[in-house]
């Protein structure tokens, strides 16, 4: 006796993008013409349009770190988190910068949202792809 298999359809899967600057910290080196206060703003700026919350802000430190931000699928079965990571390397007078674009899948029940309960995702939701190219168009 044959039996139909009916799948779910992934649907963050189609509202995603496959990248290669996910979940890895790159350098980004910034215009000469640009100061250190002025870079740090624009970064504010850029991440601020998708992510409002920032859990960490120190200049002095240099280091900025969004809140996570839930994007919730498949009757909530699937959560999709995101965050930016953005630390400064070296001497704050210097405008060289790491940022990390962090997504992670998991499941998505509203008890199950710890850490350990997601892992790495190579892909990133299209709403957030624009964040990297508009602060390496801004800045680079």
């Amino acid at each position: 006796m044959l039996e139909d298999v009916v799948l779910m359809e992934d649907e963050a899967y189609g509202l995603s993008l496959l990248s290669e600057k996910i979940n890895i910290r790159f350098r980004l080196a910034t215009r000469a013409s640009i100061s250190s206060a002025d870079a740090w703003q624009k970064l504010i700026s850029i991440v601020t349009k998708e992510f409002d919350v920032l859990e960490t802000v120190d200049f002095n430190a240099g280091y900025l770190i969004t809140a996570w931000k839930l994007d919730i699928f498949n009757d909530e079965t699937l959560t999709i988190k995101s965050r930016v990571i953005i630390t400064h390397n070296g001497d704050t007078s210097e405008n060289n910068y790491s940022i990390k674009m962090v997504s992670q899948y998991g499941n998505g029940e509203p008890d199950k949202l710890e850490d350990s309960n997601f892992k790495d995702w190579n892909k990133m939701l299209k709403k957030y792809y624009d964040i990297l190219d508009e602060i390496e168009m801004r800045l680079h």
